[in-house]
């Protein structure tokens, strides 16, 4: 694994270093293959971007896949405000979306709640029937818990079949755009993400520039690295490759403050971050304040290093003091 990443790591350096050009070669590959790609220089061009396209269908519900990217520009809010519902489909990402909070880690946005919270949310938001024994969780085996996480998940499932079946436009991010064809890859386990791009009549993506790869050849060193450094799998459930499988695809580029990092050389090293959440499970700074301390659409060490960049030093110049000065998060990444 440490030969692959230090391979992983020239690479990436190596395509940020030449970006506008590989940028400017996946938009001709996409746009030969019938999608349309936008280009939004900050946060308040990407949602009046995502909006506008929304609109042009007359969507009213939305469905969308876990991406840390429209966390970072608030879009849900965004579309709500413009009129539009927006259902999130990832099972941990749904939680937080009903519990009215933000996610509080990359991979796992829902592991700061206990089964019983969970209960409680499905509860009060979906109507669920759950034991009495929630308010009271001491008097409970492993093996009952375990079974009343089966049922909020297929409560879960039941509730999402409905939805994907209504939605008039899907959204999603990106785990990687490859420059040589034109592609949009996304990696999951549950599947939500396969009906999200594929259900509804016009699927948007919504990607940082900084997702750039240039081959698929690079793209065979991304799939071994990332599931085993997000969730210890050999590989995830299902990897989607996107080029000219959906009839309305929009791609939307977002900057929002990356250039800046690409221009300066040591700052650039920042964005060869594949938002594996590695560093967060190993930070003992996160570990003890949790994600939602931060403040912020990046949690812990990789989140303390790039929102001052991309949100200004005045509202996250402190992040950075967030540390132990282990180094735990470096020997991880």
């Amino acid at each position: 694994v440490g030969a692959m990443r230090d391979h992983f790591k020239a690479m990436r350096t190596a395509t940020l270093a030449n970006l506008s050009e590989h940028l400017e070669q996946f938009e001709r590959q996409a746009l030969a293959a019938g999608a349309h790609v936008h280009w939004a220089r900050d946060a308040a061009e990407a949602t009046a971007i995502v909006i506008g396209i929304a609109r042009q269908h007359g969507a009213r519900l939305a469905v969308k896949s876990k991406s840390m990217t429209s966390e970072e520009i608030n879009l849900n809010h965004a579309l709500e405000q413009a009129g539009a519902q927006v259902t999130e489909t990832d099972l941990g990402e749904l939680i937080v979306q009903l519990a009215e909070q933000a996610p509080s880690h990359v991979t796992a946005p829902a592991i700061h709640l206990s089964t019983e919270d969970i209960a409680r949310i499905f509860r009060d938001k979906l109507g669920m029937q759950v034991p009495a024994w929630i308010d009271d969780p001491a008097l409970v085996d492993d093996q009952t818990r375990n079974r009343l996480a089966r049922d909020l998940s297929l409560t879960a499932r039941k509730h999402l079949r409905e939805r994907f079946l209504q939605a008039d436009v899907g959204i999603s991010g990106a785990n990687f755009l490859v420059a040589e064809t034109g592609t949009v890859v996304l990696l999951e386990n549950e599947g939500n993400i396969l009906l999200t791009t594929a259900l509804p009549k016009r699927h948007i993506v919504l990607a940082g520039v900084d997702k750039l790869i240039e081959t698929e050849k690079d793209l065979g060193v991304l799939l071994r690295l990332l599931p085993v450094s997000a969730t210890a799998q050999r590989q995830s459930c299902y990897v989607s490759l996107l080029a000219d499988a959906h009839p309305d695809m929009h791609v939307v580029l977002l900057d929002h403050g990356r250039s800046k990092l690409m221009a300066d050389t040591q700052l650039r090293d920042v964005l060869t971050c594949i938002r594996c959440g590695a560093c967060m499970n190993v930070c003992p700074v996160y570990r003890n304040v949790g994600g939602h301390a931060y403040g912020a659409a990046y949690p812990g060490p990789i989140g303390a290093l790039l929102m001052p960049h991309l949100e200004g030093m005045d509202r996250f110049g402190d992040l950075p003091f967030a540390s132990s000065l282990c180094g735990a998060c470096t020997q991880a990444c």
